[in-house]
């Protein structure tokens, strides 16, 4: 049971400049500075090892024959800055030909160096635990009137956990368009990024010296929710109290990263080494693409149609665990090419309907977590878990069609079909005798590229507008796919839903639009989808379907100065994920409605 008390800030600014010259050229700069800080504080009450032994079954009742209880409180701030800046021109070479240049940069920042985490336990108590899953969303458990006295919790751990992420990503692009005569026009350019991505990471866990309990430190009870009682929790003040308890000094992890000293009253857990240094890696990715296209457009029927080349060079940098201390930095290159030819076709059947065709190469790149060159490794039993610097991009082959229906000026009708083959997709392995880096290992937890995927589906759009200001928009989506697990997969060989896509999306919007109104209703659904993947179907991870309902509205005060407000998820919709099927709990979440109210001025 987890209780959430959350405040969050944003602030951010824009300033974008435009000239155009007499001579036709333009110019711009557009920069960006946006600043989130995130204070939560958290408190959870965690059941611990009871559920391990085999209960006694009574219809929808489980009875367990002993409890224990963890009680934790984490504060924590974490900060979040992007800026970015975009500088850029269009010149007018010829009457037939047109330059486009820009540079960009940006750099990002994560900063969760204010982690804190105390954990008090409970002794093991010979109550039977009843688990009453009549409501699966909302299980009900009968803890003992024990576990609401402060005074049986004992501490068992004192715990930091800083994590800095940094993310900069610079470039460049040109982009030139010339009009080869009446009917085709030619674009082609170039455009090249680098990104660099470095995560920083230190586990710091303490153990106390002495003996003490909850009762001896400042504590709160959190009450009631979802059928059952959150019991004495410590406080915000009093976990952060306890940083003023560790040593001034430092101490070494074996890498040459460092925790706080621990004092006199704690001792360090031993888990540092294991927990820090596999986490801290470095990716740096340079990407220089070239296209060639052409739009060719006839009386009735527009193409478009051209190349496009990506080569991509990476380099994986990293930390080595070895099962005991720091085993030395590691660095990997892996360099790809990718070519991607692509065509779209309109064909205009008469003024009111549009037949639009495609097909085209995609693709995306690994993960920066499935790429780490970290890795925890074991000699002794050739053994490693760590992230595969060598991954192959997960490459799609798209193919849609489409028609469009303009009735008039008030309403659109549309329909579509597509479908996506898809090569290479990531999935995590626990794969026995496996060649990683150089090495064949009789045992690896790692990531590599598996077998076929494809996803099919349609899609409908209707939107209309009346004479009397009404408006109505429909929208639906159906996508069904799948991908092949390899033998050596985590989680078996055999066939699951493609991972986080959902089968049915759909939204019906109805609003008003007349004078200085504009107000919409808003109801979006979306289907269940495969979240997490289990080592057996019945332990997949999937999130539940919901449905929300959003009403949003404007009016204009003047020509100038705008009433904005807006009530986001008036239905309460609650996040909800489970275990192979719905009587099988994994999440469940409740946030209630969020109110907005702003002016908008334009000078």
């Amino acid at each position: 049971m987890r209780y959430y008390d959350l405040e969050r800030e944003r602030q951010g600014v824009v300033l974008n400049f435009d000239y155009h010259a007499a001579s036709g050229n333009k110019y711009y700069a557009r920069f960006f500075h946006n600043e989130y800080t995130d204070t939560e504080d958290r408190t959870k009450w965690e059941v611990r090892r009871a559920f391990e032994d085999e209960p006694v079954i009574d219809g929808d009742i489980a009875t367990y024959p002993f409890q224990r209880v963890d009680t934790e409180s984490r504060p924590r701030i974490e900060t979040r800055t992007i800026s970015s800046v975009q500088l850029g021109s269009e010149f007018q070479l010829t009457e037939r030909s047109t330059l486009k240049a820009e540079i960009f940069g940006s750099e990002a920042e994560q900063d969760d160096t204010d982690k804190w985490n105390v954990i008090f336990r409970s002794a093991q108590l010979d109550v039977p635990m009843t688990y009453d899953n009549s409501n699966p969303k909302k299980p009900v458990i009968n803890f003992a009137q024990e576990l609401y006295d402060p005074a049986n919790f004992e501490l068992s751990a004192f715990e930091a956990e800083n994590a800095l992420t940094t993310d900069r990503d610079v470039g460049f692009k040109l982009d030139l368009s010339y009009t080869l005569n009446e009917r085709t026009e030619l674009q082609y350019g170039i455009k090249y990024r680098q990104r660099e991505k470095d995560n920083d990471f230190n586990f710091c866990g303490y153990e106390p010296v002495a003996d003490s309990t909850l009762a001896d430190y400042p504590n709160q009870e959190i009450g009631d929710y979802f059928g059952n009682r959150h019991g004495p929790a410590p406080t915000v003040a009093g976990t952060r109290g306890l940083i003023s308890t560790l040593g001034d000094g430092v101490f070494m992890l074996s890498d040459g990263t460092t925790c706080r000293a621990p004092g006199s009253a704690w001792e360090m857990s031993g888990d540092e080494d294991e927990e820090s240094i596999a986490a801290d890696w470095y990716t740096d990715e340079d990407i220089l693409a070239g296209y060639l296209m052409a739009t060719t457009a006839t009386d009735t029927v527009t193409w478009i149609y051209g190349l496009r080349y990506e080569d991509t060079r990476a380099t994986y940098a990293g930390k080595q665990f070895d099962g005991d201390a720091f085993a030395g930095p590691v660095a990997f290159d892996n360099d790809y090419g990718f070519l991607a030819p692509s065509l779209n076709v309109r064909v205009d059947l008469n003024d009111e309907q549009v037949l639009r065709l495609g097909a085209f190469r995609s693709l995306v790149r690994p993960g920066f977590g499935e790429s780490a060159a970290g890795a925890e490794i074991d000699l002794e039993d050739n053994e490693i878990d760590g992230g595969n610097p060598f991954l192959d991009p997960t490459v799609a082959l798209n193919f849609d069609v489409s028609f469009e229906w303009y009735r008039g000026d008030e309403t659109f009708i549309g329909a579509g079909l597509f479908y996506k083959d898809i090569k290479d997709a990531i999935v995590e392995v626990d794969a026995a005798d496996t060649a990683l880096r150089g090495r064949v290992w009789d045992r690896a937890e790692t990531f590599i590229n598996a077998g076929d995927s494809s996803i099919w589906g349609a899609e409908f759009s209707y939107q209309t507008a009346l004479d009397n200001g009404f408006l109505l928009v429909l929208n639906y989506t159906y996508a069904d796919g799948e991908t092949d697990l390899p033998a050596d997969s985590a989680y078996g060989e055999r066939s699951i839903p493609y991972f986080k896509q959902a089968r049915h999306t759909a939204n019906v919007s109805v609003g008003y639009d007349r004078g200085p109104w504009d107000v919409r209703l808003a109801a979006n659904y979306r289907d269940k989808y495969l979240d997490a993947i289990g080592g057996q179907a019945l332990n997949d991870r999937y999130t539940g379907d919901f449905v929300q309902v959003d009403l949003t509205g404007k009016y204009a005060i003047n020509d100038k100065l705008t009433l904005n407000a807006s009530a986001i998820n008036l239905n309460d919709r609650p996040e909800f994920y489970y275990f192979g099927n719905e009587r099988r709990l994994s999440q469940y979440d409740e946030f209630g409605t969020t109110y907005e109210l702003g002016l908008t001025y334009i000078f």
